[in-house]
């Protein structure tokens, strides 16, 4: 019986085979240039595609390079000196130095702070942290809303991060970077390093800052 049944099955499917028509050749034809036009279309939007992916994955690698600082064991880095920033003043503001006009009664190492308070900048606190064994000493400035953190770092200059914007403004370098969610400003004075940062504040404001001179 079973195998009855299994010739059956095996006619029926022969008789559809031949009953089945092949598809005229235009038809056949015009598939096939479809087929081919659309396979450099595809081919293209894969390209574009991958191009886009390794465009992206260039401009995230960058902005990470921007906010890694130079890896020198034993030494605080820039960005943890900025980080500073963050945290409330301790002190008063400093007062005006009336023997150096320009300057304020706050120094680190001989490195004395500026007085911006001409130029509607004033300083409004301080504190001193230690990093590392390190003094950093902070001055707050602030205008408006923006309020601005201003560290002088003991001991000899820290290494800039691996990769900022550099300006020559006179004769100094300074480097911008963002990091933490703050615009920095780095550069070198008297032998130290000095660092300049805010949140919100545009990187031109603080080098302007940075390289003011009274």
């Amino acid at each position: 019986m079973d195998d009855h049944l299994t010739d059956e099955q095996a006619r029926a499917r022969e008789r559809i085979r031949g009953a089945a028509v092949p598809a005229p050749a235009r038809l056949r034809a015009r598939v096939e240039a479809m087929r081919a036009q659309a396979e450099p279309r595809a081919r293209r939007r894969r390209r574009v595609l991958a191009g886009g992916l390794a465009a992206a994955a260039g401009a995230a690698a960058l902005a990470l390079a921007l906010t890694l600082p130079g890896d020198v064991p034993d030494r605080p880095t820039i960005v943890e000196a900025a980080a500073l920033s963050q945290r409330p003043p301790t002190q008063p503001p400093p007062p005006p130095d009336p023997a150096r006009p320009g300057l304020l009664r706050a120094q680190m190492e001989g490195v004395a702070f500026p007085e911006w308070g001409d130029i509607r900048w004033p300083a409004t606190g301080m504190r001193t942290d230690t990093l590392d064994g390190r003094a950093v000493r902070t001055v707050f400035y602030a205008r408006g809303g923006d309020v601005v953190g201003y560290q002088i770092v003991a001991g000899e200059p820290l290494p800039p991060p691996v990769a900022t914007e550099r300006e020559l403004i006179g004769d100094t370098v300074y480097r911008t970077f963002r990091a933490g969610g703050r615009t920095i400003v780095t550069w070198e004075r008297g032998e130290h390093t000095c660092v300049v940062s805010g949140r919100g504040t545009r990187a031109e404001v603080l080098r302007k800052l940075a390289a003011w001179e009274a």
